[in-house]
């Protein structure tokens, strides 16, 4: 490439963010745990993506709130299971989820976990 010459610049549509909403969670329990709030304002396209290294079965809702704030959320389609030391990842776009802009999850265990830990990302397209 020489001096002067046109550089395209990169169009935004094509980047992605990642938001860690869980880190290194260790669930010891089997009671519903959220995690932190994920700004979804200006992205189109969300994917939910969760890592079970626990050992036991986990059940992740996905919840969307119009504030942030996890009192007065909704459900954003069904709960989905992630097998033990797997991962699952689940892809949404307003169009046909709707849209509210500020995403979590709710992860429960289907038994009481004794080892390891779990974490999950979104992973958001702009608009």
């Amino acid at each position: 490439m020489a001096v002067g010459d046109y550089i395209a610049p990169y169009t935004l549509s094509f980047l992605s963010v990642e938001d860690q909403i869980f880190e290194d969670e260790a669930i010891r329990d089997i009671f519903a745990h959220n995690s932190i709030i994920g700004d979804s304002r200006y992205f189109n396209i969300i994917t939910i993506w969760v890592e079970n290294g626990l050992d036991a079965d986990v059940s992740v809702q996905v919840l969307g709130n119009r504030v942030n704030s996890v009192v007065g959320a909704v459900d954003i389609g069904v709960a989905f299971d992630v097998a033990t030391l797997d991962r699952e990842s689940r892809t949404m776009e307003p169009v046909n989820a709707g849209f509210l802009p500020y995403i979590f999850i709710e992860v429960t265990a289907a038994g009481v976990p004794t080892t390891g830990d779990l974490n999950a990302y979104l992973i958001k397209k702009p608009v």
